[in-house]
């Protein structure tokens, strides 16, 4: 099995102390702003649900957060979701420690405007932590397919059982970002990418060089747990 740690201890040495203090202070202040009673925040919390099915109360639990972009010259502020890369870890649940990055999406949470988080460090993510009661590693394609099974888990008071990882920068990227993962720590293992020929074809390779995962895809015709959420699931209650 490859040796996650000399991985990890690669993407810490490349975050200099520096910028990590200043991701922690980042993080905080998003989290602040995403907690602020305006009518702007309703508006950008309301996008949210409306538009991705995601609750103000899954978004806490995800440490999403709220960056507001200074004024424009004529004194308009901008909003932008702030969405924390949390690097993989089975041994440390300290977001203080495990933080590595942010990407940065509008109101509505569509890629177009998308940014990251300059002088970062890249590698596997998780949106919830490993402890005693974990059984089960799933990989999802994106963090709102992340979010979106970590909020049907909740609903199914399934959620603690279950370990919700994504690679950070792309779907391609999986192939080795997955060798992080410890294996031993799981009694199930199961790739939960998109219904697409990218998700397919990265299933089918690692699928070759670690066989016990299984591969779901959804048989409803949606192509990911976030359009199965909208369109089948809440459509369902």
């Amino acid at each position: 099995m490859p040796n996650s740690r000399d991985n990890l201890y690669q993407m810490e040495s490349a975050l200099s102390e520096e910028k990590r203090i200043d991701l922690i202070q980042k993080f905080f202040q998003y989290q602040e702003n995403f907690l602020k009673d305006t009518t702007e925040n309703k508006g950008i919390i309301s996008q949210l649900e409306t538009i991705r099915g995601i609750t103000f109360d899954t978004a806490y639990d995800m440490g999403l957060g709220i960056n507001i972009i200074r004024p424009d010259y004529y004194g308009n502020y901008g909003y932008m979701w702030a969405i924390p890369t949390i690097r993989y870890s089975t041994t440390d649940n300290s977001i203080t420690n495990l933080i590595i990055g942010f990407e940065y999406r509008p109101a509505d949470f569509s890629k177009n405007g998308l940014e990251r988080e300059a002088n970062c460090s890249t590698g596997l993510a998780m949106v919830n932590t490993f402890d005693e009661n974990t059984e089960i590693l799933i990989v999802l394609e994106g963090y709102l397919d992340c979010y979106a099974f970590y909020q049907h888990l909740r609903t199914l008071k399934q959620d603690k059982y279950y370990h919700i990882i994504t690679p950070c920068n792309g779907v391609n990227s999986l192939i080795k970002q997955i060798d992080e993962v410890d294996f031993t720590k799981y009694k199930k293992w199961i790739l939960f990418l998109d219904n697409d020929s990218a998700g397919r074809t990265v299933a089918k390779t690692i699928k070759e060089k670690y066989p016990f995962f299984t591969d779901y895809y959804l048989s409803c015709g949606c192509k990911d747990f976030n359009e199965h959420l909208l369109n089948c699931i809440s459509r369902n209650k």
